[in-house]
């Protein structure tokens, strides 16, 4: 036998298990990626909706959990996740750019007002509506009756039934002035109230667009319609009035949402501005001789925040990606997910958990302008809106 090798038979050898190895080599990251599970981010979220909302998505799905103070443009902009459950907004501007377009048959299922002014340049929309939350008033309907006053559907009636509130021990109105986003919406609310959806827009401006608190402040967005100027500082002066008067609780500045609650669940309480989630976490026994309404003087206007999905056009999740979207449009599990987590569902043909959450869906459909509040829609890093609302804060604890 001739066991001579013929030249260059060691390199073409060796090139050929080069080859098989890269081939391995290939598959193996092929079969690691194809292996990779589903991987949903949620932004802000408790452990019980998250438990909710885990009926979205497939088996062995992974989770990356974001913290409502990390919920940057930056942060989520970053994300490596096929899907992502974020409040729209400035923060979620960066996932609105590259998410894959929801499917028009599913646009259609929610009220087109969810989407208005979202379309992107090619006509598409990113990011399908679950849910949708309401900063509101409520008032006590039988406290109300029995001092002979109207539904407050306007300011000037609101500020009337404040006036007449003559309990010594409750606050004639309730807020969590300690939660940041809860002060922002008080603000967005009365800017709403007092300047429309055109003001509001240009209070979001002055936020975004100056770089000290007192020159946003101070930044004209529109006039009252006795003719006076208007700032985020006069807008904000509605607040001193009311401590002025004595319509707030002393530490008005400090309460939280727990603090509210406690209030409430004492017997306390005439009217109260907060979220319809929040006021679905307050005992049935505390709550029911409340009415809601959206904040008066703002015509069709309101602040409903809106929950949406975002997926990843990632090829390889196509089918995961389209079960999730299946999940999400079924009406029964927007029942569920909205019974679970206190808010409203976005789908206009899935069933109400109770009146409050109909009527939020109604008054959505046939408004001219919905809003995030100005901790969504003037700040794109929610540490940017904790600074303000914190100098905010401040400067209305010490006066004018």
């Amino acid at each position: 036998m001739n066991t001579e090798r013929r030249p260059g038979s060691r390199r073409i050898a060796l090139a050929v298990a080069v080859a098989g190895g890269l081939a391995l080599a290939a598959g193996g990251v092929w079969l690691a990626l194809s292996a990779r599970p589903f991987t949903v981010a949620v932004v802000g979220l408790s452990d019980a909706e998250l438990e909710a909302y885990s009926v979205l998505f497939p088996a062995g799905h992974r989770v990356i959990r974001i913290a409502a103070a990390e919920a940057g443009a930056e942060r989520l902009g970053a994300l490596r996740a096929d899907c992502v459950l974020a409040w729209r907004g400035l923060p979620a501007s960066a996932l609105s750019v590259r998410a894959q377009p929801v499917p028009s048959a599913l646009l259609d299922a929610v009220p087109p007002s969810l989407n208005a002014g979202l379309r992107r340049d090619d006509g598409t929309v990113a990011g399908m509506p679950l849910q949708l939350d309401h900063f509101s008033l409520s008032w006590d309907a039988e406290r109300f009756a029995s001092l002979g006053l109207p539904e407050p559907g306007s300011r000037a009636a609101l500020e009337s039934a404040l006036a007449a509130y003559d309990d010594p021990v409750g606050p004639a109105m309730l807020f969590a002035g300690g939660d940041d986003e809860t002060l922002l919406s008080v603000l967005s609310a009365l800017c709403l109230s007092s300047l429309g959806a055109a003001g509001y827009d240009r209070a979001a401006e002055a936020l975004a667009g100056e770089a000290s608190f007192d020159a946003a402040m101070d930044r004209p967005i529109g006039a009252y319609a006795d003719g006076r100027e208007a700032s985020l500082r006069s807008a904000a002066r509605e607040i001193i009035a009311w401590r002025d008067a004595g319509r707030l609780h002393p530490d008005w500045w400090n309460l939280t949402e727990s603090d509210v609650k406690a209030f409430l669940e004492k017997g306390y309480g005439f009217a109260v501005l907060g979220t319809l989630a929040f006021r679905r976490s307050v005992d049935y026994q505390s709550i029911y001789r409340f009415k809601t309404l959206r904040f008066p003087g703002a015509g069709d206007s309101m602040l409903a925040p809106v929950l949406a999905l975002y997926l990843s056009p990632r090829a390889s999740m196509k089918d995961e990606a389209s079960a999730v979207l299946a999940a999400a449009s079924d009406p029964e599990t927007a029942y569920s997910l909205a019974t679970a987590t206190g808010r409203a569902t976005a789908l206009s043909a899935a069933r109400a958990p109770d009146v409050q959450a109909a009527d939020l869906l109604s008054w959505a459909a046939g408004s001219g302008s919905l809003r995030n509040g100005l901790y969504r829609d003037a700040f794109s890093e929610p540490l940017e809106a904790a600074a303000f609302a914190a100098a905010l804060r401040d400067w209305l604890r010490s006066g004018d």
